[in-house]
């Protein structure tokens, strides 16, 4: 196959943008398309009102680690959303904007997780609470008993039809968790911080990233137990893959496709999603942020139903969130940039810049809505027919989801995000 020259989108005084060709970037890999697709990219910028709130209330997130981009999760319903408020989870009703409590800890919530009919937060010094949503009860909730180390991210996912939580995290481990049995299942060791692992939705294979340019793929199989437990699970390392050359460019946030065939990883800086094929283990795209050297953040894979294609969605750290069509191998649809407005109400105050951090952000299951939060509230897009990707922000839900507490950051100059 031969590769497309790389493109990046220079943005215009009318702010549109117009694709650019990179005469300095190197030839990509064999097999390997790297581009940001000029054809197909719309830019749609939110023209809502803003609401800003410096209240420390517990309508708002004092978020400790501004890398972390895990405090938003979808109800399925699709009307609520779930996001993260300083020790609290909070569930918020984007048609009557009502909130109301859902969780309650005694530690400073860095991530958050909701899926297998659980809810699953963690804390910075080894802090792990889950939650039946069913019974609205903890079947778990410990501190440093796994360890006493910074959880970064959890992921909840069926392995061999049981329920599991994965947790990545600074002691440089992934360790999966029964849901059924509350017992560990596999800890896997690495030389790095992780910040993030998860399985593909078959269960057969995990994927992990840490503060390195690699991601380590491994192979799940069953262990020997007893009918109706999940036993011990095998877990069998398969390859550490280059997601890029940067050697300083820590990977934060990974993703499986529906069909468990491809795998993408996102790098921080260069500010860059590779996705892998999981037979070849080799990667097939590349997709970049707006600006070169801009920090990504989170990367989620979604299958809309009755459809071939999954939309791949990407997060960078300010004001752009990347919703793109992929098909598999050959084929990359419209790529589509959703674009925030910029937080005018923060322009003189010098932490600025974190509070235009996006927070998080999810996808309603009938896939007609997308959500994206950060300091000044919750941005809903919406999903029109015609054209099938073409998404529209028609309502800005006027509820506070991020706090930084500003004691606890250096004084800096507020600067501009271009």
């Amino acid at each position: 196959m031969n590769a497309e020259p790389y493109v990046h989108m220079r943005r215009l005084e009318n702010g549109m943008f117009e694709p650019v060709l990179d005469k300095q970037e190197p030839p990509p890999q064999q097999d390997m398309i790297d581009t940001q697709p000029a054809e197909g990219l719309r830019v749609y910028e939110s023209s809502a009102s803003r609401v800003f709130s410096d209240r420390h209330d517990t309508g708002m997130v004092k978020v400790w680690h501004h890398q972390l981009c895990h405090q938003l999760s979808s109800h399925p319903n699709g009307d609520e959303v779930y996001f993260v408020s300083g020790t609290t989870i909070q569930l918020l009703n984007t048609k009557t904007q009502a909130t109301r409590e859902v969780m309650r800890v005694d530690y400073q919530v860095q991530s958050m997780s909701v899926g297998c009919g659980y809810l699953a937060v963690c804390g910075c010094h080894g802090q792990l609470t889950i939650r039946s949503l069913e019974t609205g009860q903890d079947v778990y909730n410990d501190i440093t008993s796994l360890h006493s180390d910074l959880n970064n991210a959890l992921h909840l996912a069926y392995l061999y039809d049981h329920p599991c939580i994965i947790i990545s995290s600074n002691d440089k481990t992934v360790k999966i968790m029964s849901l059924s049995t509350l017992q560990i299942l596999g800890t896997l060791p690495f030389s790095v911080c992780m910040n993030f692992a998860t399985a593909s939705p078959d269960g057969t294979h995990l994927v992990a990233a840490g503060d390195c340019n690699r991601c380590f793929l491994y192979k799940i199989e069953r262990g020997h137990a007893a009918e109706g437990t999940p036993g011990s699970l095998v877990f069998t390392k398969l390859d550490e893959l280059e997601v890029s050359k940067d050697l300083e460019g820590c990977c934060f946030s990974a993703a499986w496709d529906h069909t468990s065939k491809y795998f993408a990883v996102l790098q921080q800086t260069p500010g860059t999603v590779t996705v892998f094929d999981l037979e070849t283990r080799t990667p097939i795209r590349r997709l970049h942020s707006v600006k070169r050297k801009r920090e990504c953040r989170a990367v989620r894979f979604y299958h809309p139903p009755n459809s071939d294609y999954n939309l791949l969605i990407f997060s960078e750290r300010t004001r752009y969130v990347h919703v793109v069509e992929f098909s598999g191998r050959t084929t990359l649809g419209r790529h589509q940039l959703l674009k925030l407005p910029q937080v005018k109400s923060l322009r003189n105050n010098w932490n600025y810049n974190y509070g235009s951090y996006i927070a998080g952000f999810a996808m309603t299951p009938n896939f007609d809505r997308l959500y994206i939060g950060r300091i000044d509230g919750i941005f809903q897009f919406e999903k029109a027919q015609v054209p099938s990707l073409k998404m529209a922000c028609t309502q800005f839900i006027q509820h506070n989801i991020t706090h930084w507490d500003t004691e606890h950051w250096d004084t800096v100059l507020p600067q501009e995000l271009w």
